[in-house]
């Protein structure tokens, strides 16, 4: 039983070890991470500055998209919704988004009953008032990537789709 649980540890080392020796050494190096002078502190470090990189390149990516195709209306639209305060501010900017309703219209709105939410100020009350629906929004309309993406935007914050 104890050379069977030996030979186990031994195996289970030796895939570890191929895996290592395939991800982080070139072919004809030491088989052993002993004898190549590789310490599992060294692959640590590698492996999260290529994770960093992958994260970074993929926000690069998604922050493009986004500048793209949504930076002005979007900033307009969040500032129109944080000065008037609507008492339902992810369905006024649905509707602006769809073209059903300009931000100027958006002051006509009744405003907001929350005492709370009326005395926050402009950047609380968008995370708190509109973010929640708004970023899964954006996220969604990033991995569609729809042929008219605001007007998608507001389909999908008014619930149309």
């Amino acid at each position: 039983s104890r050379s069977t649980a030996a030979g186990a540890r031994t195996r289970a080392g030796a895939c570890a070890g191929c895996f290592v020796r395939s991800a982080f050494m070139p072919l004809g190096m030491a088989t052993n991470l002993s004898e190549s002078g590789v310490d599992a502190e060294a692959i640590k470090v590698e492996e999260a500055r290529r994770a960093a990189e992958a994260i970074q390149k993929r926000c690069a990516e998604v922050r493009g998209y986004l500048d793209m195709h949504f930076s002005e209306q979007v900033r307009e639209g969040m500032q129109a919704v944080a000065s008037e305060r609507p008492a339902d501010p992810t369905a006024a900017l649905a509707q602006v988004f769809q073209g059903k309703k300009s931000l100027g219209e958006i002051g006509r709105e009744p405003k907001t009953g929350d005492p709370a939410l009326r005395g926050l100020p402009p950047r609380q009350y968008l995370q708190t008032a509109v973010a929640p629906a708004l970023a899964p929004a954006l996220e969604r309309c990033f991995r569609e990537q729809p042929r008219r993406p605001v007007s998608e935007l507001g389909d999908i914050l008014s619930g149309a789709k």
